[in-house]
């Protein structure tokens, strides 16, 4: 983008929006990706959480979302990239077509679809519609008009970083928007699509455990990139085997030494 297209009084057609605590993370793969994007009008909307403090993400995303002023926002993680120039300019395209006569409400690069894949990778090639249906997308990049952004702002899930966009999708779907995958060159670079993608962390599993009761009338099934979550009595059972698994990974993360000895003292009985 040209310093004219910077200055210029319009509003873009973008606003890339991030929420970072990561600069080399950042200027590793979304800045410079995003440098190099033509042939459509876009700014870029940073939020430091390093220097402003927020405990969870609808806080953070909502600020940052509030400072932005183009027609559509891109709120992507730090670690992604527009793997092509025209990047952007295409996501234009599907843009105009998807919010417009085929009534999606928020677009994402993976998701998980009903009845279907739990995850669908980034760049996949599509063989059929350019935009494909699904019930919720990964948070890794998020795309919806900033007017819909104004009437669903991102809710509050507690003190969480996650699931803030399978939140927003379960949102739009109830108010009458469709929710899909869209065609784009995009990569996520840490965790996610390149390294499958399952960040279920127990804060994880306890904001499931908020939606599945936030939605249970009407969702019985809440489809996301990391797996299939029921929202009724059953959803007890799910957690009943997926829980001792994120236990043990939590107090692997915080108490390593203690982990490390539990381990050699396994290893010899």
């Amino acid at each position: 983008m040209s310093k004219e297209e910077q200055a210029s009084p319009q509003a873009p057609v973008f606003s890339v929006v991030c929420v970072y605590n990561k600069p080399e993370i950042l200027e590793r793969d979304l800045l410079p990706s995003l440098s190099r994007q033509q042939g459509v009008e876009y700014e870029q909307v940073l939020l430091d959480t390093r220097t402003e403090k927020f405990d969870r993400a609808s806080a953070a995303l909502n600020e940052a979302c509030s400072r932005a002023r183009g027609r559509y926002l891109v709120i992507a993680h730090q670690d992604m990239e527009f793997c092509r120039p025209d990047t952007l300019a295409c996501l234009r395209q599907e843009c105009e077509q998807a919010f417009g006569e085929q009534g999606y409400g928020l677009l994402g690069a993976a998701g998980g679809q009903e009845g279907g894949k739990n995850y669908i990778a980034m760049g996949q090639e599509f063989t059929g519609p350019r935009v494909i249906p699904c019930m919720t997308v990964d948070e890794c990049i998020l795309v919806l008009p900033r007017a819909l952004w104004q009437q669903a702002r991102f809710a509050d899930l507690g003190r969480t970083w996650h699931a803030y966009g399978v939140e927003l999708s379960l949102h739009l779907s109830q108010m009458g928007y469709r929710v899909g995958i869209f065609h784009a060159s995009v990569q996520h670079h840490w965790g996610g699509a390149e390294k499958g993608g399952q960040t279920t962390d127990l804060n994880y599993f306890c904001t499931m455990a908020k939606l599945a009761g936030r939605y249970r009338k009407t969702t019985p099934v809440i489809a996301t990139s990391c797996g299939h979550w029921p929202t009724g009595a059953a959803y007890l059972g799910v957690l009943k085997k997926r829980l001792p698994l994120a236990i043990r990974g939590a107090v692997k993360k915080k108490f390593p030494k203690a982990w490390a000895s539990l381990k050699k003292y396994k290893d010899r009985q």
